[in-house]
């Protein structure tokens, strides 16, 4: 990227945590994009599911199947949201919530525009997406609606030149153009449909989203960026390892759970409710705790290796400690289940569709 000078429009030096235009000068932020939750009202209403309006709300079992996400090591914005959830909670909460999430969902897609256009052909019901994505796909007469949770995240979008651009000056007009006044308004058009990074591109008595005191998950606490780019491939890593590669068996193992979870409303049992107990923790415990993520230098140098290529041997052994440890509890979640659903059986119950943990 060639080298780029700010623009006056107003905006703050930060938005969560990020800078709005590069220290280093190569890229400005010119509108705000808002993550969130796309669904098809016509699919939620034929199949009794409420519309989400948390985060949180994504790990309801009523919602098992009927969420779709592409993998963040595929997406940049899929990635962003993940390392939100894990900045906001906690690494091990975070990752707790992600695994009942990961087990609600009916399919991982290869690219971001595949769940927008999954949930529009009813593929599955709801989606993660970012507002622009949603709004795009919208104006061809789909169904899709949008959703900023109670909790967003809000983070600059920018603008850049390539140093090998051809027409260098008309690039500097164009960027000239989208900061200007008249451009920032023009972002806001239903037409374009973007949150414009200047507060003048609003009316006066309308507060811009990412700059409100009460919405963003990030407001009080801000985003840590070189927290985030320190450990980038390790979070791709583990979400693609646990949730990813695995996603028919941990489906399987979150359905058996609350399956029999709701049992005991009906059947209470101390032995059967310590059980499931066990089969939660193992199911939500990510494969490295929070004191190993602290050790200096263990995890900083883990690269995303081409296909075909050979993984460096120090990354190789992280990844196979993550894989085994992955591994090892599912293997623990579904013994406890399988002996939980023998409690229960004993009690009465019986789940003939529950695969995995049979009475």
């Amino acid at each position: 990227l060639a080298p780029v000078q700010p623009r006056k429009t107003g905006a703050p030096e930060t938005i969560a945590g990020y800078p709005v235009n590069d220290p280093d000068h190569r890229y400005l932020g010119f509108a705000v994009s808002g993550y969130g939750l796309v669904y098809n009202p016509a699919y939620l209403a034929a199949r009794g599911l409420p519309v989400p309006r948390t985060w949180a709300d994504l790990a309801a079992p009523v919602y098992a199947g009927h969420i779709g996400l592409t993998s963040p090591a595929r997406s940049g914005t899929t990635h962003l949201m993940v390392e939100a959830l894990l900045q906001s909670l906690g690494w091990e909460r975070g990752w707790a919530l992600w695994s009942v999430i990961g087990g609600n969902l009916a399919t991982i897609t290869a690219r971001s525009f595949g769940v927008t256009a999954g949930v529009a052909r009813g593929r599955f019901g709801i989606g993660i997406s970012i507002d622009f994505l949603t709004e795009a796909r919208t104006g061809d007469g789909e169904t899709n609606r949008f959703v900023l949770p109670g909790e967003t995240l809000f983070a600059p979008a920018s603008i850049a030149r390539l140093a090998t651009s051809p027409n260098p000056k008309e690039a500097e007009l164009f960027i000239d153009f989208v900061l200007s006044p008249e451009g920032q308004k023009m972002l806001r058009e239903p037409r374009i449909g973007r949150l414009a990074i200047s507060p003048s591109a609003y009316a006066p008595d309308e507060t811009p989203p990412h700059l409100s005191e009460t919405e963003g998950i990030f407001n009080r606490t801000g985003f840590d960026a070189g927290l985030s780019a320190g450990r980038y491939e390790l979070v791709n890593l583990i979400f693609d390892e646990w949730i990813t590669f695995r996603r028919t068996e941990h489906a399987r193992l979150w359905r058996g759970l609350q399956t029999m979870e709701a049992a005991l409303l009906t059947r209470p049992d101390e032995q059967a409710a310590r059980l499931l107990t066990q089969a939660r923790a193992a199911l939500t415990q990510p494969p490295i705790s929070t004191a190993e993520l602290g050790e200096p230098g263990r995890f900083q140098n883990i690269v995303r290796v081409p296909r075909g290529l050979p993984v460096p041997e120090e990354q190789a052994r992280i990844e196979t400690d993550i894989r085994n440890a992955i591994a090892a509890r599912a293997t623990e979640a579904s013994d406890n289940l399988q002996r939980a659903a023998e409690r229960l059986a004993a009690l009465g119950w019986r789940d003939e569709n529950l695969t995995g943990a049979r009475p």
